[in-house]
């Protein structure tokens, strides 16, 4: 699952956006117990969290459900930050790392990057991101994806400013990476009314200056997704005037999806012992 819960702090200094949200539904309280209600009635092995700034009230709601979890917070004057969580019994947190992307001038947003073990068998990588939401600033959106960018043509004129944050260089048009990423919602096919032409939700967020999609579940090859999560349909949505509800907790609805491994743990061990005698380095 991944979840943008919107932040107590975010919802609270920017009461323009939620005008029309019952004021009782935007009680931190409320909210709290509604999201992870809805986190539990899912019952994911693993949760991605956006716009955490109260990590311990959640933690503390989680943990009864069997879930460990680790938070890193954005820097600067902002609170909220990114929390994953899973399921101790059956993922054990081999390592962990973030991305300050402040560090690299591209604003105070975090990635969390984590390392799994399986009930003992498969590992995989998981990364947990909140990028710049601003429209007008698809430079610093995609040097926060850069180490290493989604396959991305550049397709009007920016300043050597702005293709350095896209790219991390002064001259490049054209900015790839190797992962070959899928989208998760839009490799499952079908006819749901809820999802637009490429298969992602037509909506994944409501206030009163946004309706659209803006939440998204990657994978690489290796791991298949095999069903996820329909979203609540426009008309539903748009009967709601805005979120946050009395029954929804976000301004973001979360999405959810179902993987399975497709390389069997066999023909892995197979290719390390041929590989660690070419070059135990690589």
């Amino acid at each position: 699952m991944s979840y943008n819960i919107l932040a107590d702090y975010n919802a609270r200094n920017h009461p323009d956006l939620y005008l029309d949200a019952p004021w009782d539904a935007m009680r931190w309280d409320s909210r709290r117990r509604l999201i992870i209600r809805e986190i539990r009635h899912w019952d994911p092995d693993v949760v991605c969290l956006q716009e955490v700034d109260r990590f311990q009230d959640i933690a503390a709601g989680m943990k009864s459900r069997g879930y460990e979890g680790i938070f890193q917070r954005r820097t600067g004057d902002t609170r909220d930050g990114c929390a994953i969580f899973w399921k101790s019994k059956q993922l054990h947190l081999v390592e962990e790392d973030s991305i300050d992307f402040s560090e690299f001038n591209l604003r105070n947003n975090v990635a969390q990057i984590c390392v799994f073990e399986l009930n003992g068998t498969h590992k995989f990588v998981l990364g947990n991101i909140h990028v710049l939401f601003n429209p007008k600033r698809g430079d610093v959106k995609l040097g926060q994806t850069y180490p290493d960018i989604s396959h991305s043509l550049l397709k009007y004129q920016w300043t050597d400013e702005e293709v350095r944050n896209a790219t991390g260089y002064s001259n490049v048009m054209v900015a790839e990476h190797p992962l070959k990423l899928s989208s998760s919602y839009a490799m499952l096919k079908g006819n749901s009314n809820n999802r637009g032409l490429h298969g992602e939700p037509l909506a994944t967020s409501y206030h009163r200056k946004f309706l659209g999609t803006v939440d998204y579940l990657w994978h690489t090859h290796g791991i298949e997704c095999s069903r996820v999560l329909d979203t609540l349909p426009i008309s539903v949505l748009k009967r709601t005037r805005g979120l946050p509800t009395r029954e929804i907790g976000s301004d973001h609805l979360p999405i959810v999806a179902e993987f399975a491994f497709t390389e069997s743990v066999e023909d892995d061990s197979d290719e390390d012992d041929e590989s660690e005698q070419d070059d135990e380095s690589e």
